[in-house]
């Protein structure tokens, strides 16, 4: 089952399990599907976020591509982490256009509350 786990200062560990609606509808839908999830990133993380890349919309996206590259050790140059280097996307498209293309156009993508402001 897909739970929420909340940390309550004022109690001890609670979980609190999400209703079958919420569930139909999530992308994730079972605590089993997102272990399999997790246990594919953990042992083939190149092809995880490949699977993930293929969801999105590419302007560019070059023969040969290092999907992750990193360098952690400042002997050995600069701290750096790299995501699909040389691959280019349209980010507005991304979480716009492919977003309506999809169906999707009538649902709300983002809710901001500012509190404090009449």
């Amino acid at each position: 089952m897909l739970f929420i786990y909340f940390k309550n200062k004022l109690s001890d560990n609670t979980v609190y399990y999400a209703s079958s609606e919420y569930r139909s509808t999530a992308h994730i839908s079972s605590i089993d599907e997102y272990t399999k999830l997790y246990q594919k990133s953990v042992s083939d993380p190149e092809g995880f976020w490949m699977e993930i890349a293929n969801h999105f919309f590419w302007k560019l996206w070059p023969q040969e591509v290092e999907v992750v590259s990193y360098n952690f050790d400042v002997t050995k140059g600069p701290v750096c982490v790299k995501w699909l280097d040389g691959c280019q996307t349209n980010m507005s498209y991304n979480v716009l256009d492919l977003c309506v293309n999809k169906g999707l156009g009538n649902r709300v993508a983002y809710y901001w509350l500012l509190k404090g402001i009449q």
